[in-house]
Parts: structure tokens; sequence; C-alpha cells
């Protein structure tokens, strides 16, 4: 057998023996246009006004500051940070593209932007740097610029705005590439952006040399080919071991391997466990064996799944956590994140969990040494102390269930799964990932907007295709009195595909026509998409 065969002949196996045929059809795929409807289910880009967004354009509030374990503007608006990294290797989009990438990143929810800066010398990068960074930021998207230890941010003027980096409010964090000593010394010669060094943190050297920085920065992979549901070990445990008491935790960059067919199950978990863990900030990346196209930079199963996650990390939809659980790490011992002890105490879920890599006694923590709770990693299932994350990792299944969102994540058997408001029927072995999300902010039951994301497996080849999900959903809040309920089949731009009927309390998902998404909408509040309005007013 050639050796370029082997892997994808893993993954058949995988996908077989996790119940699915891998010869199912991936007919999901990147919308042509790359565009999202303005005012569709799609958008939601009101995250970005006040009072629930930082407002635009990026910088009104002044310049972010640390505080506590969260990040806040000078004049004391909080902000909770959604990111998505910019490839390095990747141009920036110039002239009309730059416009309309930054408004349609936007409109998906996305308030932050990880990217580096690129070489004084290279004039055309700099170039469109300097023009992409200024359409991000009047779009209300702040920037983390990531970049080399020498630089001296002074001479970076942006040729447009004639701002230096140091003096730009839009510049809300810097992550410097290169040992910790490095960014301590560039935090005394800029001491109005938060500063910290970047990689990721493995060891209790790594977190004990960023002390004197002034937040965390960790980076974080699920390298496995198989669905995290359904194992005891997740992600959650190396990327809590970059947390620590009282300093915000930025997750810099995420990511899973572009051949595991699983990967949809993480984007609204990571959402969920980051606003339950009071996380600062998250940043997806791609693994760039994943397609995607220049113009997004973002895989199928992100842009998907992009509506959703917002909405559910920036309101903090999933309440915080009733408890504290210090994990006190020994300085003389080489714990890192991967440890047994770390991780099944990260993986538990039950409580906010962080480390510490001093002596010092810190308030309101319970305080655990590396040999405490044995036996920890078998619990099962792992229940948040608030009961609104369960991890069922025997069965391979997650549950969120909040006021605001609620979904269902893994593997289902031909028998109903039920959140408080929804019950969903799927065929028996398959995967999927399926969430219900209020768009107008008011719990589902009585939400007069609620977005329905569905998504099956993901093309282990890389390609940008996913499976659709064919399945019952049961709606609970459509009491007869609330019959007036419309439901459609968007597309990945929101587009109205087609009206779904409504059955008794519930629609059937329509996998012919390849829809990630399912907009259900009460009547009253059934307004054209704001393209169909311009065109009637242009009349």
């Amino acid at each position: 057998m050639p050796r370029i065969l082997l892997p994808l002949t893993l993954l058949a196996c995988c996908a077989a023996a996790f119940g699915q045929s891998p010869a199912a059809s991936f007919t999901i795929q990147l919308p042509p246009s790359l565009a999202i409807e303005p005012g569709s289910a799609a958008d939601v880009s009101a995250l970005a006004e006040r009072p629930t967004g930082a407002g635009r354009p990026a910088g009104i509030h002044a310049f972010l500051k640390t505080a506590q374990d969260r990040f806040e503007f000078q004049d004391g608006q909080a902000i909770r940070l959604w990111g998505l990294n910019w490839p390095p290797d990747q141009p920036m989009p110039a002239s009309d593209t730059a416009v309309f990438l930054a408004r349609r990143l936007v409109q998906q929810g996305f308030n932050v932007v990880r990217l580096p800066l690129p070489a004084a010398d290279n004039a055309q990068a700099r170039g469109d740097f300097e023009q992409f960074t200024g359409c991000l930021r009047n779009q209300g998207i702040y920037l983390d610029l990531v970049l080399p230890g020498d630089t001296d941010l002074r001479a970076r003027t942006n040729r447009i705005t004639q701002v230096a980096p140091r003096d730009d409010a839009g510049i809300a964090l810097m992550e410097v590439v290169g040992p910790p000593q490095a960014a301590a010394e560039l935090r005394h010669r800029e001491p109005c952006v938060p500063l910290t060094a970047t990689g990721p943190m493995q060891t209790v050297g790594d977190i004990t040399a960023r002390q004197a920085t002034d937040f965390l920065s960790q980076t974080a992979t699920w390298e496995r080919g198989v669905p995290m549901v359904k194992s005891p070990q997740t992600v959650f445990g190396p990327m809590s071991f970059g947390a620590l008491a009282n300093r915000p935790l930025l997750i810099g960059a995420w990511s899973v391997v572009a051949a595991n067919p699983f990967r949809a199950e993480l984007p609204l978990w990571v959402a969920a466990v980051a606003s339950f863990q009071g996380w600062a900030g998250v940043c997806v990346t791609h693994d760039r064996r994943a397609a995607a196209s220049p113009a997004a930079p973002m895989d199928v199963v992100t842009w998907a799944w992009a509506p959703a996650c917002a909405l559910m990390f920036q309101r903090g939809d999933a309440a915080p956590a009733k408890s504290k659980m210090l994990f006190r790490l020994d300085p003389s011992a080489p714990t890192s994140g991967a440890d047994e002890a770390v991780a099944a105490i990260a993986n538990i879920g039950m409580t906010r969990f962080s480390c510490e890599a001093t002596l010092t006694n810190t308030l309101g923590w319970l305080v655990l040494s590396s040999g405490g709770l044995p036996g920890v990693a078998t619990i099962n299932p792992r229940i948040s102390d608030t009961g609104e994350i369960v991890h069922d990792w025997q069965n391979g299944r997650v549950r969120i269930d909040t006021p605001r969102t609620q979904a269902v994540i893994g593997f289902f058997e031909n028998k109903p799964v039920e959140t408080r408001d929804m019950r969903l029927t799927l065929a028996n072995g398959a995967f999927a990932a399926v969430a219900l999300t209020s768009l107008d902010g008011e719990p589902l039951s009585k939400s007069q907007r609620v977005l329905l994301t569905a998504t099956g497996r993901a093309d282990p080849s890389g390609a940008p295709r996913l499976e659709p999900v064919a399945g019952e959903v049961t709606l609970r809040p459509l009491a007869p009195s609330q019959r007036d309920r419309k439901i459609f089949a968007l597309d990945l731009t929101g587009h109205r595909l087609k009206e779904v009927p409504l059955v008794e309390r519930g629609f059937k998902l329509q996998p012919e026509l390849n829809a990630a998404w399912y907009e259900i909408i009460a009547d009253s509040a059934l307004l054209k998409p704001a393209s169909e309005e311009k065109v009637k007013s242009e009349k």
C-alpha cells in the first residue's frame, strides 16, 4: 500500500468504526460569494454595537487594560474577545476586498483579529496591512498584533492613519514572538497596550517565565483524528493549563487537525467552556491542510458555526462557574498541561479551573496539590456545577443547556435526545452537532427569532465540505398560542432557500437542501432582508 494512502485509509476505518460510512456525501460547501446577507439570521453584527459590544470604530473606549481576570477599556467597558487568526503566510486583502472582508467578519461575530506585523522593509505587505487593519477598526474589530521582540513600534507609524501602534487604541493586545523576557522589555517601552509572550505554555517553567506579562496567551490543538466527545481526554486540559488566578487568559490559537472528520464538535463546545471558565478571549485558527478560500480565511466548520459561537461567548450564554479549583504547580517538578493529574482535573469541567505557579494564598479557591483527586479521570458524565454543560464521554455526547443557547453534540441513537426547549431524533449512529441560538437575546422559550445550526462530519480530505443532517426537531416553546412561527432553510450566506413546513411542534431537517442553518421566526418579526428592503426603496 502506498504510504500516501495510509492516513486516508485509517480515517475511513475510524469513520466506519464510529457507525458511519466513509462514502457518505459531503454536500454543504462554502458559498461562492463568500458573503453574508445583511439582516439575515446569519448576520450577528449587532454584537459590535452598544451596549453589548465595544462599539464602533475600534478604539472609541480608549486603550484596553487588564482588570483581574478580564479585559476592559479605560472607560470601564468590559469586552470578551472572540477572534480569528490571520494565516501568517496569506497576504492581506487590499482595496475593496479589504472593506468587504472586514464587514463580513463583523457580521460573523468576530471582534478581534490576531495577525502578524509585516516586515518594515516590505512596502507592499505593509501597505496592505495598514489598509486592511484600518477597515477592521472601522467595523469595530480590534487587533491582536504578533510581533518580533526587537520591533521599534515608534518607527512603524501607519501611513494612512498617521498613528504609531503604541498610540493606536484600535490595537487591543500585543504578543511578542521569542522569550518572555522580550515581552517584558517591550512592555517597559510601550506602556499603553497589554503585552505577553506568544507560544504554547506546556510546562510549569513556561508559566513561571510569563509571571511578569500582562495576560496569558495559550495555544492548543486537538491533534487526534477521533471524536473528542468519546474521549476522557479533551483539549480543555492544555487550554486551562495557561490560566492563572486573577490574570486574563486568551486562547490565542486553537484548532483541530483537518484530517479529523468530527471537528464540528468543537466550536460551540469551546465557546461554552470559555464562557463557563471565564476566559477573556478565544481565537480560532484552521489547520493549514484544511482548504479555505483566500477571501475567507476560515474553513467551512468555522464558517458554519461562527454566528452561534460568537453569540454564546460574547453574551456569556453559559453561566460562570459557581466554584473555583486552583491546581498548585510545583516549580521544581516537570508538570505539563498533558500530565494526567492536570488534564484529569481540568477535563472534569465541573468548576472554574486554574493553575498557579507561585506559593501565594489565593482567596476563594479550593487549592489542590499535584496528587489531588485520584481517579477523577474516570468520572462520567462530567457535569458543570451550573448544570448547563454535560459531557458523557462513554456515550459520546455533549449537552449544552442554557436559556439562550441549547445544543446536543456527538453520536445519536434512534431515540430522542433533549434539552429544556428542544428534542432531537436523528438516525442511529449518526454524528452531528445541532444547536438552537436565540437571535434577539431573549430566552429560547420567548425568542421571536432563533437560529438552528446543524452539521455532520467534515470532509477528512480537508476539502471545505460538510455533511448535512437528517432528522426531526421538536421545539417545546411552540405551544398552540405560538404557532405563528415560520421556518426557513438557509444557505451559508443566510439567504432563505425554502420555507420548511411546521409539523405539530417541530419540523424535519432537509438534507437535500444542503442547509446548515434554519431560521425560526415569528410572523410579527418577519421582516424582509435588508437587501430586499433596499431594492424596494429604490423602486
